[in-house]
């Protein structure tokens, strides 16, 4: 599992609407401290057990994780590990986090790459390439977001280099990750602010049509769950 911004209680009854007991999972990867990343981890690691993976930077500035009772399983940022049988390489983004990551999930036969909260396009996100599944954020779109509800500070914020990517940077990044192995993709972190999701969705369908509909497109969604993508 990527990040427990949920509450606990929350996720596992998700878990459990698509069949998965919240004890087969082996791990929760930690992208940053910011707290709809981390709300639940605190919970679901004293209650089922499984096993938070972070860096150093995140443990400090995490408030569910500083005060966790059992040890944090600490990894260096670009250093990939091993959980069970999944390769993973946390890679860094530009976010305003202490030392916001990415990740790929990897076996011998399938690769899953996640991207959320990144203000702007980086030489690492070439970790994301080769992915049968990507899930990337899709933040906002520039105009609903200039023109918004948001203080301008914030408006400054989500738009800079450490904030959030907009639907357009979120196609350029789609463009630069599209192969033949590509099945689905799922897009992520879509304001309920400064987007609309059909505005994000038919980003993404114009870099997609060139896969010639190989490539199942979904929208992530906060209140509810999003279709499944299965491996096999």
């Amino acid at each position: 599992m990527i990040d427990a911004g949920l509450s606990a209680s929350e996720i596992v009854s998700r878990l459990r609407a698509i069949q998965v007991d919240p004890r087969q999972i082996k791990a929760v990867l930690v992208t940053h401290e910011h707290q709809d990343h981390v709300f639940g981890t605190d919970v679901l690691a004293l209650r089922y057990g499984i096993p938070i993976y972070a860096n150093e930077a995140t443990r400090r500035a995490a408030k569910p994780l500083k005060k966790l009772p059992v040890p944090v399983h600490l990894f260096e940022t670009d250093s990939p590990f091993r959980v069970d049988r999944f390769y993973i390489h946390p890679f860094p983004i530009s976010h305003d986090a202490a030392d916001p990551v990415g990740y790929t999930v990897q076996t011998d036969w399938h690769k899953v790459g996640m991207v959320t909260d990144l203000g702007c396009l980086t030489p690492s996100l070439e970790a994301l390439k080769e992915c049968d599944v990507l899930i990337l954020e899709s933040n906002h779109d520039i105009d609903l977001l200039l023109n918004g509800p948001y203080p301008e500070h914030l408006k400054k914020r989500v738009s800079g280099n450490q904030g959030h990517l907009s639907n357009d940077e979120a196609g350029t990044l789609l463009q630069s990750l599209l192969h033949p192995k590509l099945r689905t993709l799922f897009l992520a972190h879509i304001s309920q602010k400064n987007n609309l999701p059909h505005l994000a969705y038919q980003t993404a369908e114009t870099v997609l049509k060139e896969t010639d509909g190989a490539v199942q497109l979904h929208l992530g969604w906060q209140d509810f769950i999003s279709p499944v993508a299965t491996l096999t």
